[in-house]
């Protein structure tokens, strides 16, 4: 709680600080309206943001083996259509409803997906995502193009008044992953969402009061001619609006679907082809009508937007790998994972009226640098940020983690950088486009973020790719033979493992295990063998840390000791020791835990469908395996946690591969674990003193890449030696954002070298 007033009372500095440097300035008074609903419409936005990739990984998805590739493009996509949408809005207020109407339209939506997000199953998932996806595309870009109607061309207050806005924006930022991150990971994800909701109310009874109290005068007004036009009997503007809530389950159908394949991806390329050749076709109408400066102005838009979108590509990393990369590899202090998301923004608060000063007091010198030089500065902060997080490797402390600071110094870079390019940018787009598709125009600089966040998934993805690999094998004699399982030490609500295959064969070709199908290892017989893995687990409970989380999912770690469980809990491990032990079924409600539903969850399961996972009818033979625990659960078996790293470069021999944690003390293993292996399959035989159980494993190692950049980055590392998972776990994420800061390096410089030409595009636009 006294986080919460922390957050209030510096909200309120902020704001009282806001509205005195805006009075001084003599900005339009409208412009405090604007930025106070901004600010309370960006919290809602990124309170949300904060919590969902860390939501999806750790409690949605998190019984799904590729969860962290789903949570990326399940982002990325939220991400690109979030951007999308705007071109669509921007075009429907210009022509037909007028800012404000769009505004406050766009605002219901988003308030109604927020409070979706506090319901956790897939119809009010998706439904959330699809509200906030159509919300948006009518807010944003016609709040920002309310802001550049407040000024008149060549108002040399427009660069510091939409700097001033984008603090509002970044204020909210700032506040929502604090506020929205200590409620959902303190007292559950749905209350991190529904506050997320509250402040988008918040935001739209501000815009309200602003227009009501008449400091908007006559901008945003709905065009005369549109007021009462109507199609079919159906007021125009209310048709928008049907339009607009039947799109819902539309956009919500593509991010599904963008699970399953590239259909996202192919529908971006076609609409940015469509808009690339109505830009042609626009420019090529004004070069006809003797108009050449319209005509550049608009090509120095688009050039602009190719730079913004390598920007945000690499930026939007902050919402999803860098997050997790924080998770897993960072020592903070202070704050968890998702609440390290208010740091970019708590910078831009911090440095927002400074660089409004720096441009005022630069213009007035005539020394202010020109639009493509800040555009290529503020690539180069950038591409620094993520070299430091790169090189933090060269800093771990005792436990093998990056100290904070690192996270500090990275995003300080990184912010500067935005606040070169993203202010900038908005405000350039006023200026350059022609009067009557200004609106359309910012609609087209918001598309650059939805391919930069598409891209961004895929950069993100480059990060949870499997540099690392663990798991367990499960060994029991049947009686006849061996069988051999692999398995996730995770477990789903009902106590059972998730991922359990048999092993089959091995192809020696493709040095990978053949697994039988789910035709033929059914879902029966996978629960049959859960038991009798959790039965070595139950004998053997001393090797692990038993915990029980927040949501009531059982957690097990191997080799580690520890003593905080309350006696609540204990006791309810202890039932479940006691079942596994058993064998008897070990879903929560079978074993007298309380139903601690929550009313969003409750609410949430009458609506139970599923979108993501589609079952396939599988003709099944129960007949084929049909393993019983009664049958195999004093038969001779051991469990083995293994685990195996890729070469980092070609040529190094630096993979690790091995066994953490094996349950039977009897087993001789042939070597337990080793470094310094190269590329290929590196067998591990495994034998039990009496000879029933003798097996052989393998581990594959992966070549690793031989490209320049990959060799570079390695070398800028320090080629380290991979020892144990904290380093292999690293590198897998530094090496990545080592070689986006040496690629945007790179583009930066390219920026400077062609900004004469830019220039000249804009006619006198600095």
């Amino acid at each position: 709680m006294g986080q919460i007033i922390g957050y209030i009372i510096f909200t309120v500095l902020i704001l009282y600080t806001a509205k005195n440097y805006l009075d001084r300035k003599g900005h339009p008074k409208a412009l405090f309206y604007l930025f106070f609903a901004e600010m309370w419409e960006r919290f809602s936005f990124y309170g949300m943001r904060a919590l969902l990739t860390l939501y999806l990984i750790k409690d949605y998805y998190s019984t799904l083996e590729n969860n962290e590739d789903i949570a990326y493009g399940i982002y990325a996509a939220y991400g690109a259509l979030v951007y999308l949408t705007p071109l669509i809005g921007g075009y429907l207020a210009d022509k037909f409803m007028g800012y404000r109407k769009s505004i406050i339209y766009g605002g219901v939506l988003m308030a109604l997906g927020h409070f979706f997000m506090a319901f956790p199953s897939d119809f009010f998932f998706y439904g959330a995502l699809g509200l906030l996806i159509i919300g948006n595309g009518f807010f944003k870009p016609n709040i920002s193009t309310l802001v550049g109607s407040l000024y008149e061309e060549g108002d040399l207050k427009r660069d510091g008044g939409f700097t001033i806005f984008y603090m509002g924006i970044n204020l909210g930022a700032m506040i929502a992953p604090l506020f929205c991150g200590y409620l959902g990971e303190t007292y559950g994800w749905h209350w991190g969402f529904g506050a997320a909701g509250i402040g988008m109310l918040a935001g739209l009874l501000v815009f309200w009061k602003g227009i009501t109290s008449g400091v908007m005068e006559d901008k945003g007004l709905q065009p005369k001619e549109y007021i009462s036009k109507k199609i079919s009997g159906l007021n125009i503007t209310n048709l928008i609006y049907i339009l607009g809530f039947i799109a819902v389950p539309v956009f919500a159908y593509l991010i599904i679907l963008d699970t399953q394949s590239q259909m996202l991806g192919t529908v971006l390329t076609i609409v940015g082809a469509l808009v690339l050749i109505y830009v042609i076709y626009l420019v090529s109408s004004f070069y006809k009508e003797g108009d050449r400066q319209s005509g550049d102005r608009l090509i120095a838009i688009m050039i602009l937007a190719i730079f913004c979108t390598i920007f945000w590509a690499c930026f939007e990393q902050a919402g999803s790998s860098l997050t997790v990369w924080v998770d897993k590899c960072v020592n903070l202090v202070g704050l968890t994972a998702s609440q390290t998301n208010a740091i970019n923004p708590f910078y831009i608060v911090l440095l927002a009226i400074p660089f409004s000063w720096l441009w005022t007091k630069l213009g007035a010198m005539n020394k202010n640098p020109n639009t493509p030089i800040k555009f290529s500065l503020g690539l180069l902060q950038l591409a620094l940020g993520f070299v430091i997080f790169g090189m933090s490797i060269h800093f771990l402390n005792s436990e093998t983690q990056v100290p904070f600071i690192f996270v500090f110094l990275g995003y300080l870079l990184i912010t500067t950088g935005e606040l070169f390019l993203s202010p900038i940018g908005l405000a350039k787009v006023t200026q350059l486009a022609p009067k009557k598709i200004i609106a359309f125009m910012m609609g087209v600089w918001f598309l650059s973020s939805t391919f930069a966040h598409y891209i961004s998934g895929g950069i993100a993805k480059m990060t949870s790719e499997p540099f690392y690999k663990e798991g367990g094998h499960f060994i029991i004699h049947d009686g006849n033979k061996i069988q051999s399982y692999t398995f996730d030490l995770n477990f789903d609500y009902g106590n059972n493992l998730t991922n359990i295959k048999m092993i089959k064969g091995y192809d020696k070709e493709k040095n990978e295990n053949i697994y039988y199908k789910e035709s033929e290892f059914t879902k029966k017989d996978q629960l049959e063998i859960s038991k009798l893995i959790t039965l070595e687990i139950a004998k053997n409970e001393s090797d692990f840390y038993w915990q029980i989380n927040d949501k009531g999912k059982l957690i097990l770690k191997p080799n580690e000791r520890k003593n905080n469980i309350s006696n609540e809990n204990k006791e309810y491990l202890d039932k479940i020791k006691n079942n596994f032990l058993n064998g008897e079924n070990t879903n929560l409600k079978n074993i007298d835990k309380t139903d601690n539903k929550n009313i969003f969850e409750k609410i949430a399961a009458k609506f139970p469908w599923e979108f993501l996972k589609v079952e396939k009818n599988i003709k099944i033979n129960e007949d084929f395996m049909n393993p019983t625990f009664e049958k195999l659960k004093n038969n001779a078996s051991f469990i083995a946690l293994g685990y195996s790293t890729n070469e980092s470069i070609k040529g190094k021999e630096d993979a690790i591969a091995g066994v953490s944690y094996i349950s039977n003390k009897d087993i001789v293993v042939s070597w337990k674990n080793k470094q310094g292996l190269n590329p290929g399959v590196h067998e591990q035989s495994f034998q039990s003193s009496d000879n029933k159980l003798n097996i052989t494993l393998q581990h594959k190692i992966d070549e690793g890449p031989s490209d320049l950049l990959s060799r570079i980055t390695n070398s800028l590392l320090g080629s380290p030696t991979i020892e144990n998972k904290p380093i292999a776990t690293l590198l897998q994420y530094n090496i990545v954002y080592l070689k986006i800061g040496i690629v945007t390096i790179i583009i930066s410089l390219f920026v400077l070298i062609i900004s004469p030409f830019i220039k000249k595009l804009m006619h006198g636009i600095h």
